[in-house]
């Protein structure tokens, strides 16, 4: 009950300094300001934060360990009787203080069988504080839309998006299904790109608790330009790889969440617990709209922007969505005719657009654009956005052969 009041008492004071700030900055700046000081006490705020890197200034720092591994935990979070239970059962050594602190949970290093492996276990009380965090955020984000603070986002739909993720995530048995998954789609088939193994045993006994393989690598903040650079790249590949050839996307792609061993050039992709799946119709969408751009054609294009990916009303008026068709098509021809670089500014540009005219996009390529974001504001805060561009166009022209013999119309 603690941590709750602490909570509760922390988020009091942070919303009535910044509301004392109304009277001297703009509205905007205020609710900027006002989300970072949530981040650092609520997890659904710090999740919403990181989603809205790409759409708002002065957020690159939400890319830093304090916010991704290293975050701040309390004596009261450590489960003890867990780690007890675990090296009692199995012939498993657990260094006493962990080497990460994640948002919901604590990394050790251990010994399994004489095998350095990664133990990664719940905070205790994580669903006692994730219960209160969300009913603080959903209150809040309604306030922050009322108020008009950040009228070019709606705080209540990110808000809607990122609490059943956060809850995902603090399922361990369903993390190690999407690890799984991964698994057989990347290590054996992409020699840059691997996802560890699992010791499955372990969250059988106990479903809060992940054992994996301990593999080598440095977080990017860590690198130097060149190998930056090439982290980038893999990371960008990996994204168009998972969406195009496979169907689902990893949600989560922080700074913590990645690491790179420069000397075997391989990338290292963790925490599957926020991960989407496309169905058969929604890849084969994008897969479409992909091949109508590489044949610039930009009427196609905006016909399945508009009817495959948005959730339009039954009634919409035919004349109406003629429009809105025309519309898409003339802001997808004015960037494409000339420039033969993707950059993801265009796809957040081309929501806004949607949102504009009061119509939603369809919950999963909503939760694609989030996590894209997130991967795009991680790559973003540590090389230059051009460079960042060049990866993602080149990322999109390696797969573009198998975009290219997709069998649906365009």
């Amino acid at each position: 009950m603690i941590p709750e009041i602490t909570q509760i008492l922390r988020i009091t004071g942070v919303c009535l300094w910044n509301a004392a700030r109304l009277a001297v900055y703009p509205r905007s700046r205020v609710a900027i300001d006002l989300l970072r000081d949530l981040a650092q006490v609520n997890i659904i705020f710090l999740k919403i934060f990181q989603v809205m890197t790409p759409s708002i200034d002065g957020a690159s720092e939400l890319q830093q360990p304090n916010y991704t591994t290293q975050v701040p935990f309390h004596a009261r979070d450590v489960p003890h009787a867990c780690i007890r239970k675990l090296q009692a059962a199995f012939p498993i050594v657990i260094e006493s203080h962990p080497i990460y602190s994640g948002s919901s949970c604590l990394i050790y290093h251990a010994t399994y069988n004489e095998r350095p492996v990664i133990v990664k276990i719940k905070r205790l009380g994580l669903q006692e504080y994730i219960g209160t965090s969300v009913f603080i955020a959903r209150m809040l984000c309604r306030l922050i839309d009322a108020l008009a603070l950040l009228p070019f986002l709606s705080m209540a739909d990110i808000c809607a998006e990122v609490v059943p993720n956060i809850v995902d995530q603090t399922e361990f048995t369903n993390e190690l299904y999407n690890m799984h998954r991964f698994q057989r789609r990347f290590n054996t088939a992409d020699s840059h790109i691997r996802i560890p193994e699992t010791y499955d045993e372990f969250t059988s006994f106990d479903e809060s608790v992940i054992v994996m393989e301990h593999v080598r690598g440095d977080h990017i903040q860590t690198l130097d330009p060149e190998h930056r650079r090439r982290m980038c790249a893999l990371i960008s590949h990996f994204n168009m790889r998972c969406i195009v050839e496979h169907g689902m996307f990893h949600g989560d792609l922080h700074c913590g969440n990645v690491l790179y061993h420069a000397a075997s050039d391989v990338l290292y992709v963790l925490d599957f617990g926020i991960t989407g799946y496309l169905d058969r119709k929604e890849v084969g969408t994008l897969l479409a709209i992909m091949k109508s751009y590489a044949w610039k054609n930009f009427h196609r294009m905006a016909y399945l922007v508009v009817t495959e990916m948005s959730e339009l009303p039954k009634d919409i008026p035919a004349e109406t969505l003629v429009a809105f068709c025309d519309c898409v098509k003339d802001f997808l021809s004015e960037i494409y005719q000339t420039r033969t670089v993707v950059k993801y500014d265009d796809i957040t540009q081309l929501y806004a657009l949607v949102k504009a005219k009061h119509i939603r996009i369809g919950r999963t390529f909503h939760r694609l654009q989030m996590a894209l974001g997130i991967t795009n504001a991680m790559c973003t805060s540590y090389i230059t956005p051009d460079e960042n561009n060049v990866n993602m166009h080149e990322s999109f022209r390696l797969v573009l052969g198998y975009v290219l013999s997709y069998k649906g119309s365009a």
